[in-house]
C-alpha cells in the first residue's frame, strides 16, 4: 500500500491550487470587465472615465460577493455557450460601427454592403472591425468561464443578454422593419407626391449644385475659430436657410444626393429585398428626380466628384436618373488626376476640372445642371488639398479636420469668384449644401455639444443676401431647387419634400423627427414601389 503524502504537503498543494484558482478568477473577471467597458463605452460614445469607474465598481462587487468563483471543483457545470453570445457579438458590431463612423446607422451599413465598399481605406476598417469582434469573443469566453462556476453569474449573464438585445440598434431596426411594419400613423406612400411642375413663361435658369462633403453649418460656431470663415463669406453672398436637420436614411453621401434631388430618404431595399433583387440593374427605378426632370426640358446635366462613381451605388444612381456624363475618379486619365488621396482626387483638382466643364456648357445655348461633390472634410480626419498647405497660413499646425473645412470652403469661394469673373454665371443659381452631417472626426465631441444642421445657401443675382429660418430636411431641397429654377411644383411639393421657400409645413414640422424616422424605418410600401418591387397582394 502506498503511504499517504505528508499532510503538510497536502495542505500546501491545496492552498497553491486554491491560490491559482483565485488568481485565474481575478484575471478572468478583470478581463471581462475591461472588455465590457470598452465595448459599451465605444458603442455609446461615453466618456472613458465613466467606463473606468463602472469597471472598477463592478470588479469590487465581484470580489465582495465572490461572483463567478467555484467553491469546490464539483461545482463546475458542463461547457456551453453563454446566452449572451449573440447579444455580445451584436454589441461588438455596434461598437465597431460607432468607432468607425460615429454612430451605428443600420440602414447605411446595409446599403454600403449591398452597393460596394470600394475604397483604399477598407483594409484598415476591416482590421478595426475585426479587433472589436475579437474583444467580443474574449468577453464571451470570460463570461462562460465564470458562469460555469457560479449559478448567480449564470442568471446575471442571462439578464445581461436580454438587456443587450433590447438596447442594440439592430433590434429596433429589425422590429420596425420586419415585425411591426406600418404600425405608425404616417403612411409615406400616401404622402409621396409627383412634382407636377407648373407651366411658366420664365426663361430656364442654370443650376450649379455644390455638395460640401461633411461640412455642416455647425462648423460656423465660434468654437471652431477661423476654420469656417469662408463658409461665413459664402453665406453673406446669398440666402442662408437655417434649420435643416438630418433625418433617417439621409446620413451618407449617396443618401444625401437622393434626398436632395428626389425628395425622399434613401429607402434602401435592405431586408425587404428577399430574393427578388439579385439581378437589380436600376437604382430606385420609379423615383422621380431632379436631373431627369431637367434633361427632359433640354438641360445639359453634368456631375463631377473626386471619388469613384462605383462607391456605394453613386454612379448607378446618377446614370439612371438623368445625368448624361457623371465624372468620378475612374473617369479621369491618371495623367490628369494630380495627387490622389484615400478617397480620390483632392478638391482643388476637382474644382479645376469642374470649372473647365462649366466653360464648355456655359458657351452652349442650352441651360445646364452642374453638380459638384467635394471630399475634403471626409471622416475620420479630413483630407485637405495639397495646395491649401501653401495658401492657408499656419496650415501645418492646424487640426486636419478643421484645415480641410477651411480648405474646401476657400476653394469653393474661389471657384465661384473665378466663374463670376469669367462671365460664366449669367442666369445661374448656385446652391451650396452639406451632403450630410459630419461622421466621427477629431471634432465630433465639440459638434455634439451644439445644434447640428445642414449648411444650405442659395446664391443668385435675383436673390438678395439674407437669412431665413425653416425647419426642414434634405428631402425638402428637391421641390426647393425646382422652384428656384422657375419650375415650381404644384403646392410646392415633390416626393416627400415641401419647398423651403413656401409657407407650407414640411413633414419634419408636422410630425417631428422621431415619428418621421419611425415611419421611414418601418415603411415597406413606398420603398417597394420606388425600387420596382412587386407589392404583396
Amino acid at each position: 500500500m502506498t503511504p499517504d503524502l505528508n499532510p503538510t504537503l497536502k495542505t500546501a498543494a491545496t492552498r497553491l491550487g486554491s491560490a491559482r484558482g483565485y488568481l485565474a478568477w481575478l484575471a478572468v473577471a478583470g478581463i471581462m470587465l475591461i472588455a465590457t467597458a470598452h465595448l459599451g463605452r465605444t458603442a455609446l460614445r461615453a466618456e472613458e472615465t465613466t467606463a473606468v469607474i463602472f469597471a472598477g465598481a463592478a470588479f469590487a462587487l465581484m470580489i465582495a460577493f465572490r461572483l463567478g468563483r467555484a467553491s469546490e471543483p464539483n461545482d463546475l457545470k458542463p461547457r456551453r455557450l453563454p446566452w449572451s453570445t449573440i447579444p455580445i457579438l451584436l454589441l461588438a458590431i455596434w461598437a465597431a460601427n460607432a468607432r468607425l463612423f460615429g454612430k451605428f446607422d443600420v440602414s447605411a451599413v446595409l446599403f454600403h454592403v449591398q452597393h460596394s465598399l470600394d475604397y483604399d481605406g477598407l483594409g484598415h476598417d476591416i482590421i478595426d472591425f475585426s479587433v472589436f469582434v475579437l474583444v467580443g469573443l474574449i468577453l464571451i469566453l470570460c463570461i462562460g468561464f465564470l458562469a460555469r462556476r457560479d449559478r448567480r453569474m449564470r442568471w446575471i449573464e442571462r439578464i445581461m443578454a436580454v438587456g443587450l438585445l433590447i438596447a442594440n440598434p439592430l433590434t429596433s431596426f429589425a422590429y420596425d422593419r420586419l415585425i411591426n411594419p406600418n404600425s405608425h400613423a404616417l403612411d409615406l406612400s400616401a404622402l409621396y407626391t409627383s412634382a407636377n411642375i407648373q407651366t411658366t413663361s420664365a426663361p430656364p435658369k442654370n443650376l450649379i449644385l455644390i455638395y460640401l462633403e461633411s461640412m455642416e453649418a455647425t462648423y460656423m460656431d465660434p468654437m471652431f475659430g477661423e476654420a469656417a470663415d469662408a463658409l461665413t463669406v459664402l453665406s453673406k453672398q446669398g440666402l442662408r436657410i437655417e434649420g435643416i436637420s438630418q433625418i433617417q436614411d439621409t446620413g451618407w453621401t449617396t443618401a444625401g444626393l437622393v434626398a436632395s434631388q428626389c425628395g425622399i430618404p434613401l429607402l434602401s431595399y435592405g431586408l425587404v429585398m428577399e430574393n427578388r433583387m439579385k439581378n437589380i440593374e436600376t437604382f430606385l427605378s420609379n423615383a422621380e428626380c431632379l436631373a431627369t426632370q431637367l434633361s427632359e426640358r433640354g438641360y445639359q446635366t453634368r456631375f463631377y466628384g473626386g471619388a469613384k462613381l462605383s462607391f456605394a451605388g453613386k454612379g448607378r444612381f446618377l446614370t439612371t436618373h438623368g445625368y448624361e456624363t457623371p465624372v468620378g475618379l475612374e473617369s479621369i486619365p491618371e495623367a490628369e488626376r494630380g495627387p490622389v488621396g484615400k478617397w480620390g482626387m483632392y478638391d482643388d483638382r476637382v474644382f479645376e476640372l469642374a470649372l473647365r466643364e462649366l466653360e464648355t456648357i456655359a458657351a452652349s445655348e442650352a441651360p445646364f445642371l452642374l453638380s459638384i461633390l467635394t471630399l475634403g472634410a471626409h471622416a475620420p480626419a479630413g483630407y485637405p488639398a495639397p495646395s491649401c498647405y501653401e495658401s492657408i497660413k499656419g496650415a501645418k499646425e492646424m487640426d486636419t479636420t478643421l484645415l480641410s473645412v477651411a480648405c474646401t470652403a476657400g476653394l469653393t469661394n474661389q471657384f465661384i469668384a473665378t466663374a463670376k469673373q469669367r462671365g460664366l454665371l449669367e442666369n445661374t443659381t448656385i446652391v451650396l449644401l452639406s451632403d450630410h452631417l459630419s461622421h466621427l472626426t477629431t471634432q465630433t465631441s465639440k459638434l455634439d455639444n451644439l445644434t447640428r444642421e445642414i449648411f444650405t445657401v442659395v446664391i443668385s443675382s435675383d436673390i438678395a443676401p439674407a437669412t431665413t429660418q425653416k425647419t426642414g430636411s434634405m428631402i425638402d431641397l428637391y421641390p426647393t431647387l425646382l422652384e428656384l429654377l422657375n419650375l415650381a411644383p404644384t403646392e410646392g411639393k415633390a416626393g416627400l419634400g415641401v419647398s423651403l421657400l413656401s409657407d407650407k409645413p414640411t413633414l419634419l414640422e408636422q410630425y417631428g423627427s422621431e415619428s418621421l424616422g419611425l415611419a421611414i424605418r418601418s415603411d415597406t410600401a413606398l420603398r417597394k414601389s420606388l425600387w420596382g418591387l412587386e407589392l404583396d397582394q
